[in-house]
This record gives structure tokens, sequence and C-alpha cells, in this order.
């Protein structure tokens, strides 16, 4: 496994096309950063309607981000012939995704 992406370089990665309809890239985020702050846009629009399961209509949307972190080789993912998911480290993939968010939090003196 390569040397640990950076925060940025997390926020940075490519999503890739989702395999679940609706087809192409997940909620219209060309990267993680945007995938992320789309949901917390979301989550504040919705409030009360916001479905933390099903935050875009689909369950398991964790995924596409897994997807893409594996894709990029900031974690040991593998695939199956359709391009699904077979494997992934996810315990590491949360990790990184939450090091990233609070990578968005400015400190504070």
């Amino acid at each position: 496994m390569p040397e640990r992406p950076t925060p940025e370089a997390v926020l940075n990665c490519p999503m890739v096309e989702s395999l679940t309809p609706p087809r192409g890239l997940p909620y219209d985020a060309p990267t993680v950063g945007i995938f992320l702050t789309s949901m917390l846009s979301h989550l504040w629009r919705e409030r009360h309607l916001f479905d933390g399961k099903r935050p875009y209509g689909a369950s398991q949307w964790e995924y596409d981000v897994y997807a893409a972190l594996g894709k990029a080789g900031f974690v040991e993912c593998s695939f199956d012939e359709d391009g699904f998911i077979e494997e992934v480290d996810s315990a590491l993939a949360d990790e990184l995704v939450a090091g990233a968010i609070e990578s968005l939090t400015p400190k504070v003196k």
C-alpha cells in the first residue's frame, strides 16, 4: 500500500461512475470533497426529512466513496467483473474520510 494520502488528497480524489441507478457521477459530485459537502448541504436543507441511511434515496452510498478511494489506490479494494466492490478496507476508508472532514474545520485559537 502506498504512503497514506493527505486529507487534501482524499477531498480531491475523483469520484467514479456509480454502477447503480442513476448511473453517472454520484450526485453530480466530481470529487469526494464535493460529495461530502453536497451531503452536508442536503442535510441542512432537508433537516427533519433527511434520511441518514438513504440520504440520496439509496442505501450503501458510502460504497461510492469507497470505490473512488479504491480506484485511486488510497485503500485496498477489489472489484468484481461488473465493477462492483467485492472487498474493501472500509475501516481505513472511514478513517481517511473522517480525517478529510476534520481538515475542513477551521482551527480556533
